[in-house]
C-alpha cells in the first residue's frame, strides 16, 4: 500500500494544486500551512475584493500561460472550474477542506456581525431573508462549480460536487478533523508537519447572539443547507476511506503523525529548552550521550510526564520550588553533570515566561497532551450581593481546553 501511495504522490507532485478556500472552514489556517510547503513565488493567492493584497480572478486570467504554469499551488476563494483558466497541457489536481454546515453558518454569521455588519442587529434569519447565498448550501455551490438562485440548489448540483470530489480532488479534508486532514495531506501531497496557529478565529463564539441556539433557527439553517449536510457526510466518509487506504498500520501512523505535529507546534519551546541545556554547560563539559538527541529525548519524556500529573485540589498543587526540584531530579537521572542540574530552575522560569509571552502576544498556547491555554474575554455583567446588584467589569481570563489524553486521566469514567 505504501508503494501505491508513493507512486500517487510522485504523480501529484507534478501537478498544479488548486486549493478551494471555502469561507469559515479553517482555510486561513490551512493557507499558512500551505505557504510553508512550497518555495517562494510558487504559490498564487487569488481573493477577489478591493480590501486585500491578493490578486483577483480577472488578474490571474490575464496572466500568460508561462506565468500560470510557474505556480506549484493556487489557493483562494474560488469555485470549481479554475482549471479552465490554466494552459490545456498543464496537469492539475484540486483540494478543499469542508466543515459541518451548521457550524460553518454560525461561524459565518459571527464573522459578519463582528465585521461588515457590526451593530446592524442582523439575525441569521435576516441574512437568510436577504437571500445571501453564503447561507444557502454554499459548499455545494463552490465544489460543484455551478450557479443557482438562492434556495434553488438542486440534487444535480450535489451530485456534481460529489463527482468532482471523487474524480478531481486529491485531498478532501474536514475542519473538525484538522489533524487527520494534515495527515492525509502528508500522505497524498507530501506536506510536512509544520507548527501552526489558528488564524482568523471569529470573535465571541463562546457568547454568540441569543437566537443562535434557538431550535427553530438551527432547523432553518439545516433547511437551507440540506445538500451541504449530505455533502459533508460524503466527504467525511471519503476522507476516512483515504486515511484507511494509506496502509494496514494507518492508526499507528496517524498517532505518530499527531505526536510529531504536536511536537512541531511546541518546537520553539523545545528549541529553547535544548539551547538552555547546552549553553549552560562549561566549555570542557560533556553529556553522557549526544547533546541534541539526549536533550530532546529528556524534553519529550518530561513533557509527557508533566502532562500526566493529577492536580486534585489547590493544596496538592506543585509550587515553583517543588517543580524545580522535580525537574532537577529527573534531569539528574539523565545527565551526570552539575551544570545541567543547576539549570533546572532557569528552564522552569524561562518556560513559564515563554508561555506568558505567548499568551500575551497571540492569546493561545497549545501544549501537547495537556491541551490549549486560551485568553478569552469575559463580558461585563451583574451579580447580586446581599440584595444589591453589583456591576462586574469585563475582564480577560485564561481557559484550558483539555486534550483527550488529559481528560482520560482526570475523568476516566467519561472517556
Amino acid at each position: 500500500m505504501d508503494n501505491v501511495y508513493n507512486r500517487r504522490l510522485s504523480r501529484i507532485s507534478h501537478q498544479t494544486l488548486i486549493f478551494l478556500h471555502i469561507p469559515k472552514t479553517a482555510g486561513t489556517t490551512l493557507r499558512s500551512i500551505l505557504m510553508r510547503q512550497y518555495s517562494d513565488g510558487k504559490v498564487c493567492l487569488i481573493y477577489d475584493g478591493d480590501d486585500n493584497p491578493f490578486i483577483s480572478t480577472e488578474e490571474f486570467n490575464a496572466f500568460t500561460d508561462d506565468k500560470k504554469s510557474s505556480y506549484d499551488a493556487i489557493m483562494g476563494h474560488l469555485t470549481f472550474g479554475l482549471h479552465h483558466m490554466l494552459p490545456k497541457e498543464l496537469k492539475y489536481t484540486y483540494a478543499a477542506i469542508i466543515r459541518d454546515p451548521v457550524k460553518r453558518v454560525l461561524s459565518l454569521y459571527n464573522h459578519f456581525i463582528n465585521n461588515q455588519f457590526k451593530d446592524s442587529g442582523h439575525s441569521i434569519l435576516d441574512f437568510i431573508a436577504d437571500r445571501n447565498a453564503q447561507f444557502d448550501n454554499h459548499q455545494v455551490r463552490i465544489l460543484s462549480g455551478k450557479h443557482a438562485p438562492f434556495g434553488k440548489c438542486s440534487e444535480m448540483m450535489l451530485n456534481a460536487a460529489i463527482k468532482n470530489l471523487s474524480k478531481k480532488f486529491s485531498l478532501v479534508g474536514i475542519t473538525e478533523m484538522f489533524e487527520e486532514t494534515l495527515f492525509l495531506a502528508n500522505k497524498l501531497l507530501g506536506w510536512k508537519a509544520v507548527p501552526y496557529a489558528n488564524k482568523n478565529i471569529g470573535k465571541n463564539m463562546s457568547n454568540p447572539a441569543p437566537d443562535v441556539h434557538d431550535d427553530s433557527v438551527i432547523n432553518r439553517i439545516k433547511e437551507y443547507n440540506s445538500l451541504d449536510i449530505k455533502l459533508y457526510e460524503y466527504a467525511s466518509n471519503l476522507m476516512w476511506g483515504k486515511i484507511r487506504n494509506t496502509g494496514a498500520d494507518w492508526e499507528e501512523n496517524l498517532r505518530e503523525f499527531k505526536d510529531e505535529l504536536a511536537f512541531k507546534i511546541q518546537e520553539p519551546v523545545v528549541h529553547f529548552l535544548r539551547e538552555k541545556a547546552g549553553t549552560r554547560l562549561p566549555a570542557n563539559a560533556k553529556l553522557k550521550k549526544d547533546t541534541t538527541e539526549e536533550t530532546e529525548q529528556v524534553i519529550r519524556e518530561d513533557v509527557r510526564h508533566a502532562n500526566k500529573l493529577k492536580i486534585k485540589k489547590e493544596d496538592d498543587m506543585l509550587n515553583p520550588k517543588e517543580l524545580n526540584e522535580k525537574l532537577r531530579d529527573r534531569v539528574s537521572q539523565k545527565f551526570d553533570n552539575p551544570a545541567v542540574k543547576k539549570s533546572a530552575k532557569a528552564v522552569v522560569d524561562e518556560f513559564i515566561q515563554l508561555i506568558t509571552d505567548e499568551l500575551k502576544n497571540s492569546g493561545e498556547v497549545r501544549i501537547p497532551k495537556l491541551g490549549v491555554l486560551k485568553v478569552i474575554e469575559r463580558p461585563a455583567g451583574m451579580k447580586t450581593e446581599a440584595g444589591t446588584e453589583v456591576k462586574i467589569p469585563a475582564r480577560k481570563i485564561i481557559k484550558l481546553v483539555m486534550a483527550k489524553q488529559l481528560k482520560e486521566v482526570i475523568d476516566p469514567d467519561n472517556k
